[in-house]
């Protein structure tokens, strides 16, 4: 995999090496996270610009690179304290 490759990865990839200690759990931790999206749309939609159904289909796909709505739905789904996004 190229490092490009792999730095799209990153948030995933440091979630799943913190919570799984395997990196390579990324794509289950990112589905929980569009799950969690997905299921809590009232919360997370206000932060994303533009359709919220498209926003969660492209963090579907293992090339999207995380962002702060992202973290902020792993912490919602993980049961982790955060504060605001």
């Amino acid at each position: 995999m190229s490092p490009l490759s792999l730095s799209r990865l990153l948030q995933f990839r440091s979630l799943a090496d913190q919570l799984y200690r395997n990196p390579e759990l990324h794509d289950v931790v990112r589905s929980r996270v569009v799950a969690h999206l997905r299921a809590h749309r009232n919360v997370y939609a206000m932060y994303v610009p533009g359709s919220f159904e498209q926003y969660c289909n492209d963090m579907a796909l293992p090339t999207t690179w995380g962002d702060h709505v992202t973290l902020k739905a792993a912490a919602g789904e993980y049961s982790m304290k955060h504060g605001p996004v």
